[in-house]
């Protein structure tokens, strides 16, 4: 298909992951999700910048649930956020969910609307999608 050459990849690296990522997104709006898959894993296998990655597992998860198929989407949702430094149990997943809403809500009983707005923004651009 597009750019195959190493070459390419390493002088026009912006153009080539754009290209693919493209093609990807297009393949998974017509249907052809084995074409997406094969878009994916080459933009996966050749980028070099955490958000390119990250692109690419965003459509694998939209293209999954598109599809009705949610426990494979979560999964490559929770690949992705191991990319970002987030880290979720495998196991006992309700017993840790309902002990962090308690921990959270102990915490925000300390806080008024003031305060939260008072906050500075998240900067780190990775945690964003992950959030």
């Amino acid at each position: 298909f597009l750019i195959r050459d190493e070459v390419d990849w390493k002088d026009n690296y912006r153009m080539c992951v754009d290209c693919y990522s493209k093609a990807a997104e297009t393949a998974a709006l017509t249907g052809d999700y084995e074409k997406m898959d094969e878009w994916l894993n080459i933009v996966l296998l050749r980028s070099k910048e955490l958000d390119d990655q990250l692109r690419a597992y965003y459509i694998r998860v939209k293209a999954l649930a598109s599809q009705a198929e949610m426990e494979p989407a979560v999964d490559v949702g929770l690949e992705a956020m191991k990319l970002v430094g987030v880290k979720m149990p495998s196991r006992n997943v309700l017993m840790h969910t309902l002990f962090d809403l308690a921990k959270t809500r102990c915490l925000m009983k300390r806080k008024c609307v003031e305060d939260l707005l008072q906050l500075h923004p998240i900067e780190e651009r990775h945690m964003i999608p992950a959030l």
